[in-house]
């Protein structure tokens, strides 16, 4: 083989290598793991209480406006409408109302809740919107609120008891770590008794 050969053959090569490695990530981000997926429901249930899309909302609506209006001198030379463009694109307008906002990435969540390796601590971190000094916010977390629902049992599947988590509250870093008091074995219903006679 010459060198124009083997030169193609690694080129292509590369090339295979690259575009499997952008398939299998753009696959890993449409399909979601089962802890990423147990994340995203707990986020679902959480959000409204520890005030993350409205947080969210405004984090977005300021780089709207530093995009629009950046107090730079050579930022005004870009025209109003490339500007206002780009940012309909990097952070579209948030949608008044529940429920309308798509989920944030991932990242974006792991910001708000974390779980341990064995599913059994959770750590919470609340924002500014949140009523952390109100004196069900604890219970909010953990069993929902009583008109709008969520909380830490329902979305684990769980009955709520005024037991069922251990709580641990860390005011300086805005958060609260969650943790089942006991772990609840999943025991299978047992088997009726076969009938001889019916499996002749």
């Amino acid at each position: 083989m010459n060198d124009g050969v083997l030169a193609l053959m690694g080129l292509s090569a590369g090339i295979g290598y690259f575009a499997g490695w952008t398939m299998a990530l753009r696959w890993r981000q449409r399909t979601p793991t089962r802890d990423e997926q147990i994340l995203r429901k707990v986020y679902r249930h959480l959000d409204e209480i520890i005030g993350a899309t409205k947080y969210e909302n405004q984090l977005r609506a300021d780089k709207r406006f530093r995009v629009i209006h950046k107090r730079r001198w050579y930022w005004w030379l870009v025209p109003v409408k490339v500007r206002q463009s780009l940012a309909d694109y990097l952070w579209p307008v948030p949608r008044i109302g529940p429920g309308v906002n798509p989920l944030p990435s991932d990242r974006r969540i792991a910001k708000y809740v974390q779980m341990s390796a064995d599913h059994r601590t959770w750590t919470i971190w609340y924002t500014s919107e949140a009523p952390a000094n109100h004196a069900p916010f604890v219970e909010w977390l953990t069993k929902g609120r009583p008109v709008q629902g969520g909380g830490l049992a329902q979305a684990l599947g769980r009955e709520w008891t005024p037991h069922l988590f251990e709580v641990e509250r860390n005011w300086a870093e805005g958060l609260v770590r969650l943790t089942l008091a006991d772990r609840t074995s999943e025991v299978l219903p047992d088997r009726p008794p076969m009938d001889v006679r019916s499996a002749r």
